[in-house]
């Protein structure tokens, strides 16, 4: 899993206009999905897909996924995973996922 600056993500998704906002998520879904080697039942690219094609709907669904999945390497890192980061992500998502990797690689 790689560690980003989210400020220069947020920043590089501004002046794309969103398209850098697409290839955080497809990176950050992929980097996680592969670190649980969940491969063979989850895929960053139907899941961006799902994204485009629901005009962003399915994001909610995908927050919550991703943030149970990051729990999990939290436990398996026996690191704390954050009670309320589930509720939170609907809100924050790839801002508060990033942040949860770049925690879980700075251990």
């Amino acid at each position: 899993m790689k560690k980003r600056s989210i400020p220069l993500c947020l920043f590089l998704s501004v002046i794309t206009f969103g398209i850098y906002g697409f290839v955080w998520f497809y990176n950050v879904a992929k980097e996680t999905i592969d670190e649980l080697q969940y491969n063979n039942i989850d895929s960053a690219g139907l899941n961006l897909l799902y994204l485009i094609i629901t005009f962003g709907g399915y994001n909610m669904w995908w927050n919550y996924k991703i943030s149970t999945y990051l729990a999990t390497l939290e436990r398996r890192k026996n690191m704390e995973p954050d009670f309320w980061a589930p509720l939170f992500s609907l809100m924050f998502g790839l801002i508060l996922h990033q942040s949860r990797i770049n925690r879980l690689t700075a251990e």
